[in-house]
């Protein structure tokens, strides 16, 4: 449901059960997608929030001023993350330092982590054949 347009530009697209529930990244996360989907409320796709709070809505042609207009807000907050992964068992490990610069005045704060996958090769029910920031399995 994201879109992103430059290569330091973080997303994670959900793919929900519409068009098509059979769609294989909905199935792989069906209570991930469904819990997310029903947080945010998006009622078409694709639809984007970026940061997670600023709803950029479906009309994708604006989508770019949304994100570059973010790109200027400086986070309190950032992370490190490193990590291994064996495939011989299809496992790993990730590792996060969360480091604050400044007291970030904000409470209850939660950190999410979602691994994703890109340049997938496969022709969706809506006609999409690459797929990019898809969430994981």
């Amino acid at each position: 449901m994201v879109i992103d347009y430059a290569d330091n530009f973080t997303a994670i697209r959900y793919h929900v059960w519409w068009p098509s529930n059979s769609d294989p990244y909905y199935r792989y996360n069906i209570s991930e997608v469904t819990t997310r989907t029903n947080y945010y409320g998006p009622q078409y796709t694709p639809y984007l929030y970026v940061d997670g709070y600023i709803d950029a809505g479906y009309g994708y042609g604006a989508w770019e001023g949304f994100i570059d207009n973010e790109s200027f807000n400086v986070s309190p907050i950032a992370m490190e993350m490193w990590g291994v992964y064996d495939a011989d068992n299809d496992s790993g490990v990730i590792n996060v330092r969360i480091i604050t610069e400044e007291d970030p005045g904000l409470s209850s704060l939660r950190l999410r982590l979602a691994l994703t996958e890109s340049n997938i090769n496969w022709r969706g029910p809506n006609g999409t054949v690459w797929h990019h920031q898809t969430l994981g399995i």
